[in-house]
């Protein structure tokens, strides 16, 4: 087993505390920094990164640093880890509470479907305007934050 992994970038330090889901090509871990303030980092698994998912969490780095849009994930911070003689690549975002699966199962009120479904289809749109097309769109991949009332779109799974 893996101990525990340190992330580092050029202006901060991140140490994992738990892992919060995994994918095919990822894990995305809750860390803490050095001033204690917890985040979400998406790390991309270096024996399964082939060319075309280098590519893809590049695009989705880029998009994500560059785009300002309330309704798209915002990178905070990104950088590369060693791990196994191998370079993995990784960035920091914002910790959300819940995703909208979580709220589906909790019982999403009728009257608050819209809302919600406005907030998504506002972050598509803004990313079909800069040509980038979500390829995973799903519950799962809505990220959901109470104190700002935000809703991210993840966009791992683009096509750019």
């Amino acid at each position: 087993m893996i101990g525990k992994l340190v992330f580092e970038t050029e202006w901060n330090v991140y140490s994992q505390e738990s892992v919060i889901g995994e994918g095919g090509s990822g894990i995305v871990y809750k860390v803490r920094n050095e001033d204690g303030d917890l985040f979400a980092l998406k790390h991309l698994r270096p024996r399964t990164a082939t060319t075309e998912k280098l590519k893809r969490f590049r695009n989705e780095l880029s998009f994500c640093q560059k785009n300002e849009h309330p309704n798209i994930l915002k990178v905070l911070d990104s950088g590369f880890v060693r791990t196994d003689r191998n370079k993995s690549f990784f960035y920091v975002m914002r910790l959300y509470e819940k995703t909208l699966r979580d709220i589906m199962s909790d019982g999403l009120a009728p009257d608050a479907v819209l809302p919600w479904y406005i907030k998504i289809l506002a972050g598509v749109r803004e990313a079909h305007k800069c040509k980038v097309w979500h390829r995973d769109l799903k519950p799962e991949n809505i990220l959901v934050g109470f104190k700002r009332r935000t809703c991210d779109c993840r966009f791992w799974n683009s096509a750019f």
